[in-house]
Protein backbone atom coordinates (compact mmCIF):
# COMPACT_ATOMS: atom_id res chain seq x y z
CA UNK A 1 0.00 0.00 0.00
CA UNK A 2 1.59 3.16 -1.21
CA UNK A 3 1.80 6.06 1.83
CA UNK A 4 0.20 8.99 1.29
CA UNK A 5 1.55 12.48 2.37
CA UNK A 6 -0.21 14.58 4.35
CA UNK A 7 0.81 17.42 1.70
CA UNK A 8 -2.70 16.32 0.55
CA UNK A 9 -3.90 18.24 3.32
CA UNK A 10 -3.08 21.54 1.87
CA UNK A 11 -4.68 21.10 -1.34
CA UNK A 12 -7.88 20.32 -0.03
CA UNK A 13 -7.64 16.66 0.83
CA UNK A 14 -9.62 14.26 -1.64
CA UNK A 15 -12.93 13.69 -0.59
CA UNK A 16 -13.44 9.37 0.34
CA UNK A 17 -16.63 8.93 -1.93
CA UNK A 18 -17.75 7.51 -5.33
CA UNK A 19 -20.48 9.86 -4.90
CA UNK A 20 -17.95 12.77 -6.34
CA UNK A 21 -18.45 13.91 -10.00
CA UNK A 22 -15.16 12.60 -12.01
CA UNK A 23 -15.28 15.65 -13.60
CA UNK A 24 -14.02 17.85 -10.87
CA UNK A 25 -10.37 18.37 -10.70
CA UNK A 26 -10.68 18.07 -6.11
CA UNK A 27 -12.06 14.73 -5.90
CA UNK A 28 -10.89 11.00 -6.38
CA UNK A 29 -13.72 9.48 -9.25
CA UNK A 30 -12.08 5.51 -7.34
CA UNK A 31 -15.13 3.95 -5.60
CA UNK A 32 -13.68 3.28 -2.03
CA UNK A 33 -14.24 0.70 0.39
CA UNK A 34 -13.41 -0.09 4.26
CA UNK A 35 -9.53 -1.41 4.17
CA UNK A 36 -8.43 -4.17 6.11
CA UNK A 37 -12.16 -5.04 7.56
CA UNK A 38 -13.70 -7.93 7.55
CA UNK A 39 -16.88 -8.96 5.16
CA UNK A 40 -20.14 -8.29 6.98
CA UNK A 41 -23.32 -10.59 6.62
CA UNK A 42 -26.89 -9.29 6.18
CA UNK A 43 -28.39 -8.76 9.73
CA UNK A 44 -24.94 -7.63 11.13
CA UNK A 45 -25.47 -4.24 10.63
CA UNK A 46 -29.09 -3.70 9.65
CA UNK A 47 -29.10 0.16 9.72
CA UNK A 48 -26.18 0.57 7.47
CA UNK A 49 -27.42 1.24 3.48
CA UNK A 50 -26.07 1.14 0.57
CA UNK A 51 -26.91 4.73 -1.20
CA UNK A 52 -27.12 4.68 -5.10
CA UNK A 53 -27.48 7.59 -7.38
CA UNK A 54 -24.50 7.62 -10.30
CA UNK A 55 -22.12 6.96 -7.65
CA UNK A 56 -21.89 4.58 -4.57
CA UNK A 57 -21.94 5.93 -0.82
CA UNK A 58 -23.20 4.36 2.73
CA UNK A 59 -25.78 5.27 4.71
CA UNK A 60 -27.53 4.69 8.13
CA UNK A 61 -31.39 4.12 9.19
CA UNK A 62 -31.53 6.75 11.90
CA UNK A 63 -35.51 6.87 12.12
CA UNK A 64 -38.40 4.72 10.21
CA UNK A 65 -37.98 7.28 6.97
CA UNK A 66 -34.73 8.89 7.33
CA UNK A 67 -31.14 8.54 5.82
CA UNK A 68 -28.05 10.00 7.79
CA UNK A 69 -25.45 10.24 5.05
CA UNK A 70 -22.40 12.65 4.22
CA UNK A 71 -23.31 16.07 2.51
CA UNK A 72 -20.95 15.46 -0.68
CA UNK A 73 -23.02 12.04 -1.19
CA UNK A 74 -26.27 14.39 -2.28
CA UNK A 75 -24.80 17.50 -3.51
CA UNK A 76 -25.91 18.08 -6.88
CA UNK A 77 -22.70 20.01 -8.24
CA UNK A 78 -20.75 16.68 -7.04
CA UNK A 79 -23.19 14.46 -9.03
CA UNK A 80 -23.15 16.24 -12.34
CA UNK A 81 -26.85 17.16 -11.44
CA UNK A 82 -28.48 20.18 -12.56
CA UNK A 83 -30.63 20.48 -8.94
CA UNK A 84 -31.69 18.83 -5.92
CA UNK A 85 -34.90 17.83 -7.38
CA UNK A 86 -32.68 15.75 -10.06
CA UNK A 87 -30.37 14.13 -6.70
CA UNK A 88 -33.62 13.27 -5.44
CA UNK A 89 -34.93 11.69 -8.38
CA UNK A 90 -32.44 9.26 -8.83
CA UNK A 91 -31.22 8.45 -5.35
CA UNK A 92 -32.04 5.25 -3.99
CA UNK A 93 -31.23 3.39 -0.59
CA UNK A 94 -30.49 -0.52 -0.34
CA UNK A 95 -31.05 -2.48 2.76
CA UNK A 96 -30.56 -5.93 3.51
CA UNK A 97 -27.46 -6.56 0.68
CA UNK A 98 -23.88 -7.60 1.74
CA UNK A 99 -23.16 -6.62 -1.91
CA UNK A 100 -25.19 -3.93 -4.37
CA UNK A 101 -23.79 -5.73 -7.33
CA UNK A 102 -25.22 -9.38 -7.01
CA UNK A 103 -29.07 -8.34 -7.22
CA UNK A 104 -30.04 -8.94 -3.23
CA UNK A 105 -31.61 -6.36 -0.72
CA UNK A 106 -34.61 -4.21 -0.45
CA UNK A 107 -34.29 -0.80 -2.52
CA UNK A 108 -36.08 2.31 -1.23
CA UNK A 109 -36.61 5.87 -3.40
CA UNK A 110 -36.03 9.26 -2.21
CA UNK A 111 -38.53 11.45 -1.68
CA UNK A 112 -36.14 14.53 -0.64
CA UNK A 113 -32.29 14.46 -0.31
CA UNK A 114 -31.32 17.43 2.54
CA UNK A 115 -27.48 18.21 1.99
CA UNK A 116 -25.98 20.88 4.77
CA UNK A 117 -26.75 24.08 3.30
CA UNK A 118 -23.31 25.56 4.65
CA UNK A 119 -21.24 22.16 2.88
CA UNK A 120 -18.70 23.22 0.62
CA UNK A 121 -16.14 21.15 -1.29
CA UNK A 122 -13.39 23.76 -0.79
CA UNK A 123 -13.80 23.61 2.83
CA UNK A 124 -13.26 20.09 3.82
CA UNK A 125 -14.48 19.13 7.40
CA UNK A 126 -17.16 21.73 7.83
CA UNK A 127 -20.56 20.43 7.71
CA UNK A 128 -20.31 17.45 5.40
CA UNK A 129 -23.66 16.31 6.40
CA UNK A 130 -27.16 15.29 5.11
CA UNK A 131 -30.11 13.83 5.17
CA UNK A 132 -32.56 11.44 2.77
CA UNK A 133 -36.06 10.90 3.35
CA UNK A 134 -37.25 7.85 2.50
CA UNK A 135 -40.52 6.85 0.11
CA UNK A 136 -41.64 4.27 2.48
CA UNK A 137 -40.73 4.20 6.00
CA UNK A 138 -39.21 0.83 7.17
CA UNK A 139 -40.65 -0.32 10.38
CA UNK A 140 -39.26 -3.62 10.65
CA UNK A 141 -35.92 -2.87 12.70
CA UNK A 142 -34.92 0.02 14.93
CA UNK A 143 -33.03 2.71 13.91
CA UNK A 144 -29.99 3.53 15.76
CA UNK A 145 -30.03 6.49 17.48
CA UNK A 146 -27.80 9.58 16.74
CA UNK A 147 -25.18 10.27 19.41
CA UNK A 148 -26.28 13.96 20.95
CA UNK A 149 -23.40 14.53 23.79
CA UNK A 150 -20.06 16.00 22.76
CA UNK A 151 -18.31 14.13 26.03
CA UNK A 152 -19.05 11.29 25.05
CA UNK A 153 -17.21 11.72 21.74
CA UNK A 154 -13.23 12.34 22.70
CA UNK A 155 -10.65 11.32 21.04
CA UNK A 156 -9.74 8.08 22.08
CA UNK A 157 -13.38 6.48 21.23
CA UNK A 158 -13.36 3.32 20.47
CA UNK A 159 -15.87 2.92 17.41
CA UNK A 160 -16.76 0.47 14.77
CA UNK A 161 -16.54 1.65 11.37
CA UNK A 162 -18.91 0.29 8.75
CA UNK A 163 -19.23 1.11 4.72
CA UNK A 164 -19.95 -0.35 1.64
CA UNK A 165 -16.53 0.74 -0.29
CA UNK A 166 -13.30 -0.32 -1.54
CA UNK A 167 -10.74 -3.35 -0.05
CA UNK A 168 -7.91 -1.40 -1.94
CA UNK A 169 -7.03 1.51 -2.67
CA UNK A 170 -8.07 2.21 -6.36
CA UNK A 171 -11.63 0.62 -5.77
CA UNK A 172 -11.32 -2.96 -6.05
CA UNK A 173 -14.05 -5.25 -4.48
CA UNK A 174 -16.08 -1.58 -4.03
CA UNK A 175 -19.53 -2.62 -3.36
CA UNK A 176 -19.45 -5.54 -0.33
CA UNK A 177 -20.15 -4.23 3.24
CA UNK A 178 -17.43 -4.43 4.78
CA UNK A 179 -16.52 -3.79 8.86
CA UNK A 180 -13.76 -2.74 11.71
CA UNK A 181 -14.41 -3.24 15.42
CA UNK A 182 -12.35 -1.68 18.01
CA UNK A 183 -10.84 1.65 15.91
CA UNK A 184 -9.84 3.92 18.33
CA UNK A 185 -9.96 7.32 17.58
CA UNK A 186 -7.42 9.93 17.72
CA UNK A 187 -6.90 13.85 18.21
CA UNK A 188 -7.48 15.51 14.92
CA UNK A 189 -4.38 18.13 15.77
CA UNK A 190 -2.40 15.58 14.42
CA UNK A 191 -3.32 15.73 11.02
CA UNK A 192 -3.84 19.49 10.99
CA UNK A 193 -8.04 19.49 11.67
CA UNK A 194 -9.99 20.13 14.59
CA UNK A 195 -11.69 17.95 17.11
CA UNK A 196 -14.55 20.41 17.49
CA UNK A 197 -16.73 19.09 14.06
CA UNK A 198 -14.41 16.17 13.18
CA UNK A 199 -13.60 12.63 15.19
CA UNK A 200 -9.95 11.36 12.86
CA UNK A 201 -8.47 7.86 12.75
CA UNK A 202 -5.14 7.07 11.37
CA UNK A 203 -4.99 4.93 8.95
CA UNK A 204 -1.19 3.91 8.67
CA UNK A 205 -1.91 0.55 10.36
CA UNK A 206 -3.92 -0.31 6.52
CA UNK A 207 -7.60 -0.15 8.66
CA UNK A 208 -9.99 2.62 7.56
CA UNK A 209 -12.58 3.81 5.22
CA UNK A 210 -11.90 4.19 1.72
CA UNK A 211 -13.68 5.60 -1.40
CA UNK A 212 -17.36 4.46 -1.33
CA UNK A 213 -17.84 4.56 2.56
CA UNK A 214 -18.42 8.08 2.52
CA UNK A 215 -21.51 9.13 4.58
CA UNK A 216 -20.95 5.43 6.56
CA UNK A 217 -21.75 5.03 10.13
CA UNK A 218 -18.60 4.84 13.12
CA UNK A 219 -20.84 2.84 15.53
CA UNK A 220 -19.81 3.65 19.45
CA UNK A 221 -21.47 1.91 22.38
CA UNK A 222 -21.96 4.35 25.21
CA UNK A 223 -24.26 3.49 28.34
CA UNK A 224 -24.92 0.63 27.12
CA UNK A 225 -26.63 1.95 23.80
CA UNK A 226 -25.04 1.72 20.13
CA UNK A 227 -25.07 5.44 18.59
CA UNK A 228 -24.18 6.82 15.26
CA UNK A 229 -20.91 9.30 16.57
CA UNK A 230 -19.63 9.87 12.89
CA UNK A 231 -20.38 10.42 9.09
CA UNK A 232 -17.36 9.63 6.87
CA UNK A 233 -16.33 12.51 5.07
CA UNK A 234 -12.64 12.79 4.10
CA UNK A 235 -9.10 11.12 4.06
CA UNK A 236 -5.85 11.51 2.14
CA UNK A 237 -5.48 10.85 -1.36
CA UNK A 238 -4.70 6.93 -1.16
CA UNK A 239 -6.15 6.02 2.55
CA UNK A 240 -2.89 5.37 3.99
CA UNK A 241 -2.91 8.06 6.44
CA UNK A 242 -6.01 9.37 8.06
CA UNK A 243 -9.79 9.31 7.81
CA UNK A 244 -12.30 11.85 8.84
CA UNK A 245 -15.64 11.59 9.99
CA UNK A 246 -18.19 14.86 10.55
CA UNK A 247 -19.08 14.78 14.54
CA UNK A 248 -22.96 13.80 14.82
CA UNK A 249 -23.02 15.92 17.82
CA UNK A 250 -21.55 18.94 16.17
CA UNK A 251 -24.48 19.04 13.90
CA UNK A 252 -27.58 18.89 15.89
CA UNK A 253 -28.78 22.54 14.61
CA UNK A 254 -29.18 20.98 11.33
CA UNK A 255 -30.55 17.55 12.11
CA UNK A 256 -33.15 19.19 14.58
CA UNK A 257 -34.10 21.74 12.33
CA UNK A 258 -34.96 18.71 9.57
CA UNK A 259 -36.09 15.57 12.02
CA UNK A 260 -36.65 17.01 15.47
CA UNK A 261 -38.12 14.05 16.81
CA UNK A 262 -34.61 12.93 16.85
CA UNK A 263 -33.83 14.77 19.82
CA UNK A 264 -36.02 11.71 21.85
CA UNK A 265 -34.30 8.87 20.20
CA UNK A 266 -33.99 5.76 23.07
CA UNK A 267 -30.36 6.57 24.11
CA UNK A 268 -30.23 5.98 27.62
CA UNK A 269 -30.46 10.19 28.50
CA UNK A 270 -33.94 11.41 29.29
CA UNK A 271 -34.67 14.80 27.47
CA UNK A 272 -38.01 16.39 29.00
CA UNK A 273 -38.75 18.54 26.02
CA UNK A 274 -39.78 15.53 24.70
CA UNK A 275 -43.46 14.84 24.96
CA UNK A 276 -44.52 18.31 24.71
CA UNK A 277 -45.74 20.39 21.33
CA UNK A 278 -45.53 17.86 18.54
CA UNK A 279 -42.16 15.95 19.94
CA UNK A 280 -42.96 12.48 20.75
CA UNK A 281 -42.53 10.91 24.29
CA UNK A 282 -39.07 10.37 25.48
CA UNK A 283 -38.97 6.23 26.38
CA UNK A 284 -35.68 7.07 28.52
CA UNK A 285 -37.84 8.95 30.67
CA UNK A 286 -39.16 8.19 33.88
CA UNK A 287 -42.88 7.13 33.41
CA UNK A 288 -45.32 7.42 36.00
CA UNK A 289 -48.76 5.72 37.00
CA UNK A 290 -49.92 7.47 39.89
CA UNK A 291 -49.52 11.44 40.50
CA UNK A 292 -47.51 10.41 43.53
CA UNK A 293 -44.88 9.20 41.30
CA UNK A 294 -44.71 12.89 40.50
CA UNK A 295 -43.01 15.92 41.89
CA UNK A 296 -44.85 18.43 44.21
CA UNK A 297 -47.61 20.11 41.89
CA UNK A 298 -47.09 17.71 38.72
CA UNK A 299 -49.78 15.18 38.27
CA UNK A 300 -49.57 11.56 36.04
CA UNK A 301 -51.08 12.37 32.78
CA UNK A 302 -52.48 9.30 31.05
CA UNK A 303 -49.33 8.76 28.81
CA UNK A 304 -47.03 8.27 31.74
CA UNK A 305 -46.01 11.60 32.01
CA UNK A 306 -45.38 14.01 34.82
CA UNK A 307 -46.56 17.65 33.85
CA UNK A 308 -47.46 20.91 36.00
CA UNK A 309 -50.95 20.53 37.44
CA UNK A 310 -53.54 22.92 36.40
CA UNK A 311 -52.99 26.60 37.17
CA UNK A 312 -49.10 26.01 38.75
CA UNK A 313 -46.42 27.50 36.61
CA UNK A 314 -46.56 26.09 33.09
CA UNK A 315 -49.15 23.90 33.77
CA UNK A 316 -52.94 24.53 31.78
CA UNK A 317 -54.62 27.75 32.74
CA UNK A 318 -51.16 29.34 34.15
CA UNK A 319 -51.40 32.74 32.54
CA UNK A 320 -48.65 33.01 30.41
CA UNK A 321 -47.01 35.94 27.55
CA UNK A 322 -44.94 33.19 25.28
CA UNK A 323 -44.71 29.44 24.72
CA UNK A 324 -41.66 29.29 26.80
CA UNK A 325 -43.32 29.53 29.65
CA UNK A 326 -46.20 26.57 28.93
CA UNK A 327 -44.41 23.14 29.95
CA UNK A 328 -46.60 22.17 26.62
CA UNK A 329 -45.03 24.78 25.18
CA UNK A 330 -48.30 26.12 23.42
CA UNK A 331 -49.61 29.43 24.98
CA UNK A 332 -52.64 30.74 23.72
CA UNK A 333 -53.22 34.59 23.40
CA UNK A 334 -56.53 36.15 24.27
CA UNK A 335 -57.86 39.64 24.25
CA UNK A 336 -57.42 39.52 28.16
CA UNK A 337 -54.09 37.57 28.19
CA UNK A 338 -52.73 34.88 27.68
CA UNK A 339 -53.29 31.34 29.24
CA UNK A 340 -51.18 27.88 28.74
CA UNK A 341 -53.14 24.93 26.91
CA UNK A 342 -52.10 21.83 25.55
CA UNK A 343 -53.21 20.32 22.10
CA UNK A 344 -56.01 17.66 22.65
CA UNK A 345 -58.36 15.03 20.52
CA UNK A 346 -60.73 14.43 23.27
CA UNK A 347 -61.76 15.52 26.99
CA UNK A 348 -60.20 12.44 28.45
CA UNK A 349 -56.53 13.88 27.05
CA UNK A 350 -57.48 16.72 29.57
CA UNK A 351 -57.12 17.35 33.25
CA UNK A 352 -60.16 17.93 35.22
CA UNK A 353 -61.91 21.47 35.34
CA UNK A 354 -60.88 21.53 31.66
CA UNK A 355 -62.30 20.04 28.39
CA UNK A 356 -61.20 19.58 24.69
CA UNK A 357 -62.96 22.62 22.47
CA UNK A 358 -61.78 23.20 19.13
CA UNK A 359 -59.22 26.17 17.90
CA UNK A 360 -59.38 26.14 14.30
CA UNK A 361 -58.04 23.11 12.76
CA UNK A 362 -56.86 21.83 16.35
CA UNK A 363 -58.30 21.31 19.76
CA UNK A 364 -57.07 22.06 22.99
CA UNK A 365 -57.93 22.09 26.78
CA UNK A 366 -59.54 24.80 27.79
CA UNK A 367 -61.04 25.71 31.53
CA UNK A 368 -64.89 24.68 32.23
CA UNK A 369 -64.44 28.14 34.13
CA UNK A 370 -65.26 31.30 33.30
CA UNK A 371 -61.93 33.26 35.20
CA UNK A 372 -59.02 31.20 33.95
CA UNK A 373 -55.34 32.23 35.22
CA UNK A 374 -56.32 35.92 33.51
CA UNK A 375 -58.15 35.14 30.91
CA UNK A 376 -62.22 35.71 30.90
CA UNK A 377 -63.79 33.46 29.43
CA UNK A 378 -66.99 34.95 28.94
CA UNK A 379 -69.15 32.02 27.17
CA UNK A 380 -70.32 28.36 27.72
CA UNK A 381 -67.89 25.32 27.38
CA UNK A 382 -69.69 24.60 23.76
CA UNK A 383 -69.03 27.90 21.85
CA UNK A 384 -66.03 27.28 19.74
CA UNK A 385 -62.97 28.31 20.74
CA UNK A 386 -61.68 30.14 17.51
CA UNK A 387 -64.40 32.89 18.46
CA UNK A 388 -63.33 33.51 22.19
CA UNK A 389 -59.31 33.59 21.58
CA UNK A 390 -58.85 36.87 19.55
CA UNK A 391 -55.69 36.15 17.05
CA UNK A 392 -55.13 32.63 18.78
CA UNK A 393 -51.39 31.75 16.81
CA UNK A 394 -50.32 28.00 17.15
CA UNK A 395 -46.55 27.05 17.29
CA UNK A 396 -43.73 25.55 18.89
CA UNK A 397 -40.62 26.34 20.19
CA UNK A 398 -38.19 23.24 20.00
CA UNK A 399 -36.19 23.63 23.05
CA UNK A 400 -33.88 20.94 25.12
CA UNK A 401 -34.91 21.63 29.62
CA UNK A 402 -32.41 18.86 29.96
CA UNK A 403 -30.50 16.49 28.03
Amino acid sequence: MHQGTLSTLALGLLFSSACMSTESEHVDSASQQILGGVAASVGDFPTTVAISNGGLCTGTLIAPDLVLTAAHCITPSLLGAGSQDQVTSQTQVILDTDSIFNGSGRAIQAVETIPHPNFSINALGDDDIGLIRLQTAVTDRTPTPINRFRDDAQAGLVVTQVGYGATQVGGQQAGRLFAIGSKASTSCSTFGTSDANLLCFSQVDGQGKCQGDSGGPSFATIGGIERVVGVTSFGDQNCAQFGADTRVDAELDFLYTHAPQLQCQTDGVCNDACGAGNLPVDDDCSLCTKDSDCEDSELCQADGRCVAAPFTPGGDGFECASNEECESDLCANSAEGGTCTSLCTTNDECSEGFECIEAGEQSVCWPESTKTGGCSLGGTSSTPLGTLLFGFAMFFVFRRRRS
